[in-house]
């Protein structure tokens, strides 16, 4: 959704006031979306480099991000009334209280929605590569408790053993007196630990304003994606710009499919092994 605040800047307004056109834009996006069937929508509504923005905008976009939350989880409201899931996907420790519950309350609200049509991840707070790290934080930890569990059986070992200490002389002895505790890391498991696992892959990605570049935008989910640059700002986007996207997509939609295979096919059985080096003192 870029080009919100060349939008303004080219009818003389507020930055501020392109952002809500951005809004309104995203909602008849929606509608667009759900009127051909589209059940998996994820746009990029603030980077966390956007921080770098002055004080002023950032805090307009915070307030009307909280805003909007509420809005939307309503009843009757856009999610309610269309049977959208909302999932709000980034580190929203960033972003002031306000947004957090009003965004967590989004979440809650639209998680055992009736009639789920689709789901929508509104990329808040988001980088792919904070998304990325995270991931990896989260299987360290996994890894960890895995290796805190067998010391604990580990040490039960020792204190079964204590009773009868040639037994416990004798069964170290015979084994490795530093084990490796070993796990492994597929690609399964790093994508069930993005913040976007419940999602299937990206299949098209629009990119407004004619740029060219992801911006760290779901790089990895975007890796066989096909990728349709239109030159309008976001605002500006009208239906048959949408359309040219999905025809285009459609072309293009078997060798997207064959890519894609292809690369499953070479890293489905692709394990890296993990060593954790665990030592008794």
């Amino acid at each position: 959704m870029d080009g919100n605040r060349r939008y303004a800047k080219s009818h003389d307004q507020e930055a501020f006031r392109g952002h809500i056109s951005g809004y309104k834009k995203l909602i008849e996006t929606i509608h667009w979306c759900m009127d051909i069937g589209v059940e998996y929508i994820s746009v990029f509504a603030f980077s966390i480099d956007n921080f770098k923005r002055s004080e002023d905008e950032v805090g307009s976009l915070m307030s009307l991000a909280e805003e909007k939350y509420i809005e939307l989880a309503k009843d009757h409201g856009l999610a309610d009334r269309e049977g959208i899931r909302m999932l709000v996907i980034g580190d929203l420790n960033l972003a002031p209280e306000g947004v957090q519950v009003a965004a967590e309350n989004l979440v809650a609200k639209t998680s055992s929605i009736r009639h789920r049509r689709a789901t929508l991840n509104i990329c808040f707070c988001y980088t792919s590569t904070e998304d990325l790290i995270q991931a990896v934080d989260l299987i360290r930890s996994s890894l960890q408790k895995d290796l805190d569990s067998r010391s604990v059986l580990n040490l039960n070992f020792i204190n079964n053993k204590l009773d009868n200490p040639s037994d416990l002389s004798s069964s170290l002895s015979s084994s490795n007196p530093h084990p490796k505790v070993i796990s492994s890391v597929n690609i399964s498991r790093l994508e069930s630990a993005f913040r976007t696992h419940d999602s299937p892959p990206i299949d098209l990605l629009i990119r407004t304003s004619g740029e060219t570049r992801l911006s760290d935008f779901m790089t990895w989910q975007c890796s066989n994606a096909y990728v349709c640059i239109l030159p309008a700002l976001w605002p500006d986007l009208g239906l048959l710009d949408f359309y040219r996207c999905i025809l285009e997509y459609q072309v293009h939609a078997r060798n997207v499919q064959q890519i894609r295979d292809s690369a499953e096919k070479r890293i489905r059985d692709r394990v890296t092994p993990v060593f954790i080096r665990q030592e008794f003192s």
